[in-house]
């Protein structure tokens, strides 16, 4: 990955997270399927922050739909994934099939 660098494992969590949701996910969104992905809680923060560390290098784009009455009068914003994330996730991908061939001697 040139201009994108590697992602840590909470970035490709996260990443992952917003993909599958496909343009569907929004923030409360992605932090549950993170959190159904790792099996535990954590914090909210921690994957708005990884959401914005992502959209500054162009991994994902965002987006504000129209303010709703129900939340307070509040827009939610909704995050893609664009072809460099896709990369970067295919790229994950291929990282973690070597790491899991190369962990076979220990089975």
């Amino acid at each position: 990955m040139d201009k994108t660098g590697t992602l840590g494992q909470f970035e490709q969590l996260v990443l992952m997270a917003a993909f599958q949701l496909r343009g569907e996910g929004y923030g409360i969104k992605i932090h549950e399927r993170v959190c159904e992905l790792m099996g535990r809680q954590v914090q909210l923060g921690t994957v708005f922050v990884s959401l914005e560390r992502m959209e500054k290098r162009g991994l994902v784009t965002s987006k504000f739909e129209e303010k709703a009455p129900g939340r307070g009068g509040r827009a939610k914003r909704f995050f893609n994934v664009t072809p460099e994330g896709e990369l970067a996730l295919r790229q994950a991908k291929s990282t973690a099939a070597v790491v899991l061939n190369g962990l076979e001697e220990l089975t």
